[in-house]
């Protein structure tokens, strides 16, 4: 990129060019931004996404801002070199090489701490030289595209992350309005459980079925970050399943019980399996099972149609 200043110079400034580019710490600092602007935002200061990836640029590109100008000049260093950038070289920059961070398209299939939080097993405890195996803690991150997931740990993911976000957009729409302090507290008490079950269940183990630990509103942040394209992936690669229903607006969404028992009911009769061998399977398999069935329907619903 060639700078504005006395003498033209050629700077490699690089950003990441998707999602899966971005490196752990990468992820942070776009978390730190996002999150930022998002508390700032108001019915006065809407929630500005020219803004966000302006100070993502700088972020990412380990750019310095030293000042601004009068003229809309912004002074800037790298590596020691000082230079000059005009506004509309920025959002032009940002435009080129940071339009994937706000596009549905572009997502995020790679699990974020793989490298931080790898299968730990901490050494047992001892109490009078009896070892006490039940006091050991251990936990993993989940494979590529949650392969090792059974259906049921599936389906406790997504039911705790719907509480969550219906709980996290009760907060934003409350907090539009006259708050009320105590219900507020209130609801944040119990997103926070709902994000704390989801990562339970998330960093699971089977053999040690312990809790675990809290991680930070940034970190959580990224993990949302790969939920998001998690759930783009299965979108694309089940779409019967995951198929908004559409045309006239139900009276009331089905609550995760009644879709679980309809899910049951519907595996039962078309593949023989009871209740706990589906959900033991892994939940890819109870999907493409789904899918099949799914599209079947659809189907056979065309062709009574026409009849």
């Amino acid at each position: 990129m060639t700078m504005k200043t006395e003498t033209p110079i050629h700077i490699d400034l690089k950003v990441p060019r998707s999602w899966n580019e971005c490196t752990t710490e990468q992820l942070e600092m776009i978390a730190v931004v996002m999150l930022k602007h998002t508390a700032r935002q108001d019915r006065y200061h809407p929630f500005d996404w020219t803004m966000v990836k302006a100070e993502l640029f700088f972020a990412l590109a380990g750019v310095e801002i030293t000042n601004y100008r009068d003229n809309g000049i912004t002074v800037c260093r790298y590596n020691g070199i000082e230079f000059e950038l005009e506004s509309w070289q920025i959002h032009s920059w940002c435009d080129q090489l940071l339009k994937w961070v706000d596009d549905p398209k572009q997502t995020r299939l790679i699990f974020p701490y793989k490298e931080l939080l790898p299968y730990v097993r901490p050494a047992k405890r001892h109490w009078k030289g009896i070892t006490l195996p039940w006091l050991e803690k251990c936990y993993h991150t989940p494979q590529e595209l949650l392969q090792d997931f059974k259906w049921h740990q599936y389906r406790y993911l997504q039911d705790y992350m719907e509480e969550y976000i219906r709980l996290n957009n009760r907060i934003i729409k409350m907090q539009q309005g006259i708050v009320d302090k105590d219900k507020l507290a209130e609801l944040n008490g119990q997103m926070r459980e709902a994000r704390n079950e989801f990562l339970t269940v998330l960093f699971h183990c089977e053999k040690c079925p312990h809790r675990v630990r809290v991680i930070g509103d940034v970190q959580w942040q990224v993990v949302l970050f790969w939920w998001a394209g998690m759930m783009h992936y299965l979108q694309k690669q089940y779409p019967h399943c995951f198929k908004s229903s559409g045309g006239k607006k139900q009276k009331r969404q089905p609550n995760p019980l009644e879709i679980y028992t309809s899910i049951i009911a519907t595996m039962q009769v078309k593949t023989g399996l009871d209740e706990e061998k589906v959900n033991n399977q892994t939940f890819h398999i109870v999907l493409e099972q789904l899918e099949r069935i799914a599209k079947d329907a659809e189907e056979m619903e065309k062709l009574n149609k026409k009849k």
